[in-house]
């Protein structure tokens, strides 16, 4: 089976215009995007009820005077996600939504991998523990919930996202 990677051609910041096709076909590179520049603001948004970050009695006091509970959640997990990069990909390549979405309003192209390939399945011994190779989203109704932080890192299931955008 394969998977489909849609995008526009060419992007623009203030240096003026870039070409897209150029980063894929001649530097062979493609974008990775932190959650926190996806277009649903409640993607990979979940609830960690104990935020303590220290065992210091002194930090966690400072942290818990200084901000109030949603403040430092919202401080810590777009932190935590600025130093994530995500490569959405789609079983699908005729989707209506994901080429208006994606590729330009449809004048953009989709990009065909093999999901064999040795890319997705061999993980760089630097941040072996980083990837996840290829994993099927599974939409939620809720957010997810964890206890603490220890239970966050070590639970792969915060890639789930709730499906009711709350």
């Amino acid at each position: 089976m394969n998977v489909y990677k849609y995008m526009a051609t060419k992007t623009y910041n203030k240096d003026g215009e870039i070409n897209l096709l150029e980063k894929v076909f001649e530097n062979k590179t493609l974008r990775f995007t932190s959650p926190n520049d996806f277009n649903d603001p409640f993607e990979f948004r979940h609830l960690i009820e104990d935020l303590n970050p220290s065992d210091s009695d002194d930090l966690n006091t400072l942290i818990n005077t200084t901000f109030d509970k949603n403040q430092f959640h919202n401080i810590a997990l777009d932190f935590e996600l600025e130093h994530v990069g995500t490569l959405c990909l789609s079983a699908k390549n005729d989707d209506i939504l994901m080429w208006s979405h994606y590729a330009n309003n449809h004048s953009g192209i989709v990009l065909e991998f093999d999901k064999a390939h040795l890319f997705f399945n061999t993980k760089p011994l630097a941040v072996e523990e980083l990837l996840h190779g290829i994993e099927i989203v599974n939409y939620q109704l809720d957010k997810l919930s964890y206890k603490n932080i220890d239970e966050y890192f070590y639970n792969k299931s915060h890639l789930q996202i709730p499906a009711n955008n709350q």
